[in-house]
């Protein structure tokens, strides 16, 4: 009967061990994951470049600095630009996608009717437009 009772005895032991271990993974997991969110990190819009369109006609996204990720998911050379729907142009905001797959910025933004569009000739032209409302 005594092997039965170290085995139990060990059994328990592991048990225990596990579940402080579990426990403690949890914590320092914890800690990271609000640290990354209070930071305001992340991607607050994605855009995918097709030949030859956006992957949408319309975005929106909250005021502030905007992160923006845009994808290429054609094969022809794409930029992205921002201009306000006034006329006026987001100045220094740009992304170019052509053999790289992505490229990634941000942008303050104020609240207001904006236009995203690709700078390449021709491509604006041929619909490669789209409209973003910042609230």
């Amino acid at each position: 009967m005594r092997p039965a009772r170290a085995v139990g005895a060990l059994a328990a032991g592991t048990v225990a061990v596990l579940l402080l271990t579990a426990c403690g993974d949890d914590d320092a997991e914890g800690d990271a994951a609000p640290a990354a969110a209070d930071s305001g990190a992340g991607v607050n819009l994605t855009v995918e470049a097709h030949d030859i369109g956006f992957d949408r006609d319309a975005y929106a996204v909250a005021s502030g600095p905007v992160d923006i990720d845009y994808q290429q998911q054609g094969s022809l050379p794409h930029s992205l630009v921002i201009e306000e729907a006034s006329g006026g142009y987001v100045g220094g905001f740009r992304l170019d996608v052509g053999d790289a797959e992505s490229d990634r910025g941000t942008v303050d933004l104020p609240p207001g009717e904006y236009i995203l569009y690709c700078d390449v000739p021709g491509h604006r032209d041929a619909g490669m437009e789209a409209d973003l409302q910042v609230g």
